[in-house]
């Protein structure tokens, strides 16, 4: 049983991967601006703001879909 068990949770966990490997994220390209804010009990972080220029371009071999030119504000 346990064998049973352990061989369908290898091939449940391999199609899993094959379907997912070659997948890329459905993002608009263009020009994102992201702020983020962290609160903590007793102390409050600025807010942080950047923009990032996103395409479906590849940065780099092996990397997926981020763009260039991260601006820090």
């Amino acid at each position: 049983m346990i064998k049973k068990l352990f061989a369908a949770s290898i091939i449940l966990i391999a199609a899993i991967s094959i379907s997912c490997g070659d997948s890329s994220p459905n993002i608009n390209e263009g020009l994102w601006e992201i702020t983020t804010k962290m609160n903590m009990q007793g102390m409050d972080m600025p807010t942080v703001t950047h923009t990032q220029c996103i395409t479906k371009k590849p940065r780099s071999p092996g990397l997926s879909t981020t763009g260039t030119g991260v601006q820090n504000r």
